[in-house]
């Protein structure tokens, strides 16, 4: 049996009997015989029947067989040790998730604190991903605990905007894990925070070759020492010296306590202050006399100290790229650093001697933008306009996927995916994916893809162009929600004096569309009755000869701005600034948070003797600590004016376009059969449709999640009031409650 050769190792295909003519052939044509005459010589069994010969060549087969799947499971086996390296403990794995499907998992865990998610492709952790210059983090800190909007909002701008090509789909498509993208073998892992307590641990600061606490001031004795001007000073130095190293050897083996700093800091005059993470002056010991000098200390794991040399230094602004170096190199060292981040990106790190921040150049940009046109006197705050900002931001909806067809079937022949491929095909297949082991089957369906691929599409695709920067594409701009002056019940658009309009957000109840908006509504899911939308989606309902009644709304100053300064396409960090800017002026957070790493002893340590609102521990060496932001300033009712103008550009479209030629809608693309005439800023753009999976509803926000009735009742705008009366009188205090300043 030795003289039996399988020539396609990695292709073989389990063979369970040989009762069939093709299974015969198969066994003959993998073990290198053209016919049985040739295999019974080959395996000098000329007087055996050719059943025997066939049987031998399958027990040889399938034991071969057997062996592949055994080394094909080892190398899985340390791939997957190699991930649960870098995954935190107590995480859940998904294999290729969409976005819809993270948000349904997410779903139970709702008001459940904060999750981690960290991105894995063959087993590594991706840091970052690097696509045209452009790098993104694939690490999103989600906090569960907001609505669903915010939580659909954090995935989005996480794992779409943020990511771009890094889901396989370009910036407007929600592409998900699924399909064959760039990464063939991602996970998505959920992690959640760990319970740990505070516990305080009894220090001795000794770790290191020399004396952590001693070295740096010895070293601070000898320059001064060196740099004597008289000879007197350089004697009085070199007796402090030796002071100081007698002090040093003697702590060397047992460590300084925390008791003992007070009588140390007298015995060499010297102020000692040791910080902890994220709090200062945790320990202060003034020596009994005037000092020579002040010495501060970061205590940076159990047992020792570090001088902290970054007091008082203007931080360095470095690029994200350069920041994530930066992160990795500290990793790696296994080197003490703080930091923080906002969402998948890492935005400021603290070392013992620098700090790094990201370069301002967009928040520069965007102060001067919002300073010249007056948008920086309209933001509102979470915490301060409480009802008001939950009104606003369910009405600002997000566009997502909408399939008219089942989009899987198209341009697919499952019968083709299973046609063999020559040996050369085969080869080409392989040589793109070097790490990938898969069956024979899996080469040849990924081969058949791939040719796929190039083939031209039998639909058409459109596509806005920069989308949330042409609004005024739209028909029915009208500017913008600027300041708002009153949230009110009302049964009406609110006009000014010369009966105009004013731009406003109202909720609506008994919405009637009729005809082609009526058909595309049933399918896409966007006008649902007590939803809150903008007045020009409300004029367009009219326009196509909708109703509905209006209960209440927020209005005010009508403000318009422009994007037409080629600055706004800039990127930062591989995100332009009009795409950044959208998500920024939308986006909650309540908490401002920092981050360490440490082992887990050195962490309760830390939330012992610290000061914080909430912390959050998600295994491994990494904490979260918490502090209450007192303010969460946005302008959730400006972009909820953008993305209304961007759904009307759409809806425009979509009426001009037969509805059974319709394919599916993603965000601001339509693909569709037939010809069509473009509208407002679409352009044809011919590509594939990507592998996301389309969503139940067009928008976000579908479902009316606050619907707390606005308490104020209506009455006429005015430009321009006088509200008389001392600040703590009642009276002026009763009309302020109802009037938004």
């Amino acid at each position: 049996m030795d003289k039996i050769k399988i020539y396609s190792y990695n292709n073989m295909k389990k063979i369970k009997n040989i009762k069939t003519n093709e299974n015969k052939k198969n066994l003959l044509k993998e073990s290198g015989f053209k016919n049985i005459q040739e295999a019974k010589k080959g395996l000098n069994m000329k007087n055996e029947k050719a059943q025997l010969v066939y049987q031998a060549l399958l027990e040889t087969y399938n034991q071969q067989y057997d062996e592949m799947k055994k080394n094909q499971k080892k190398t899985k086996s340390k791939e997957k040790s190699k991930e649960l390296q870098n995954i935190r403990k107590g995480s859940i794995s998904i294999t290729q998730p969409t976005l819809h499907e993270l948000k349904a998992f997410l779903l139970p865990y709702k008001k459940q604190g904060n999750v981690v998610i960290t991105v894995v492709n063959n087993g590594k952790v991706v840091t970052s991903y690097d696509d045209d210059k452009t790098t993104t983090h694939a690490i999103l800190d989600i906090n569960l605990n907001q609505s669903n909007h915010n939580v659909h909002t954090a995935l989005l701008n996480g794992l779409y905007y943020g990511a771009k090509e890094f889901l396989g789909g370009k910036r407007e498509n929600v592409v998900g894990f699924n399909g064959f993208d760039e990464w063939n073998s991602r996970k998505a892992i959920i992690s959640f925070d760990v319970n740990v307590k505070p516990q305080k641990v009894a220090q001795a600061f000794k770790q290191g070759i020399t004396n952590c606490l001693f070295t740096p001031i010895i070293d601070w004795a000898i320059k001064k020492q060196e740099n004597a001007k008289t000879a007197k000073t350089a004697a009085n130095y070199a007796c402090r010296i030796d002071n100081l190293k007698r002090l040093e050897e003697r702590y060397r083996e047992s460590g300084v306590n925390e008791n003992e700093l007070q009588d140390i800091a007298n015995k060499i005059q010297m102020d000692l202050i040791i910080d902890q993470p994220f709090q200062k002056e945790f320990l202060v010991k003034k020596c009994d006399k005037k000092p020579l000098t002040k010495f501060r200390f970061i205590n940076t794991k159990i047992d020792h100290i570090d001088l902290n040399e970054v007091v008082s230094k203007e931080p360095e602004y470095v690029s994200y790229e350069e920041l994530n170096d930066i992160y990795n190199t500290l990793i790696n060292k296994k080197e003490y650093f703080t930091y923080t981040r906002c969402s998948s990106e890492i935005t400021s790190i603290s070392t013992l001697r620098t700090t790094f921040k990201v370069k301002q150049d967009f928040q520069d940009f965007i102060n001067t933008f919002e300073k010249e046109n007056g948008i920086d006197g309209c933001y509102l705050d979470d915490f301060k306009e409480v009802e008001l900002s939950k009104f606003v931001r369910q009405g600002n909806h997000l566009n997502s996927t909408i399939d008219f067809i089942d989009v899987n079937e198209l341009d697919v022949n499952d019968d083709e995916d299973d046609e063999d491929i020559s040996e050369e095909q085969l080869n080409i297949i392989k040589s793109k994916y070097p790490d990938e082991i898969s069956s024979y089957e899996y080469w040849c369906s990924l081969y058949h893809h791939e040719r796929r691929e190039q083939e031209e599409p039998k639909y058409n695709h459109i596509d806005q162009k920069q989308a949330y920067r042409n609004y005024k594409k739209c028909k029915y701009y009208e500017g913008f929600l600027g300041k708002i002056t009153d949230f009110r019940k009302t049964d009406k658009f609110v006009t000014d004096s010369n009966g105009y309009t004013l731009p406003g957000l109202y909720r609506v109840k008994n919405i009637q569309l009729n005809g082609k908006l009526q058909k595309l509504n049933t399918k896409m899911k966007i006008y649902n009755d007590f939803n809150i939308y903008p007045t020009p989606e409300l004029k367009f309902i009219l326009d196509n000869g909708g109703t509905f009644e209006i209960i209440e709304g927020c209005w005010g100053n009508s403000i318009s701005f422009d994007m037409d300064d080629e600055t706004w396409l800039q990127k930062d960090n591989g995100i332009k600034y009009y795409c950044k800017y959208v998500g920024s002026i939308m986006s909650y957070n309540d908490k401002k948070s920092f981050y360490v790493k440490g082992t887990k002893k050195y962490i309760k340590n830390i939330l012992s003797v610290i000061d914080y609102d909430s912390y959050k521990y998600f295994g491994g060496e990494e904490l979260q600590v918490n502090y209450n932001k007192p303010y969460n300033q946005h302008l959730s009712h400006i972009a909820s004016f953008i993305t209304s103008y961007t759904r009307l550009n759409t809806l425009e479209q979509l009426m001009s376009i037969p509805y059974e030629n319709l394919i599916r809608v993603c965000v601001d693309g339509i693909y569709l059969y037939g010809d069509f005439e473009l509208k407002n800023n679409f352009i044809a753009k011919p590509e594939r449709i990507k592998s996301n999976v389309a969503g139940e509803s067009f928008i976000s926000n579908y479902d009316v999640e606050y619907c707390e009735p606005c308490k104020a009742e209506f009455r006429d705008h005015f430009q321009k009031e006088l509200h008389l009366g001392c600040g703590a009188g009642y009276n002026t205090d009763r009309t302020v409650a109802t009037v938004v300043r």
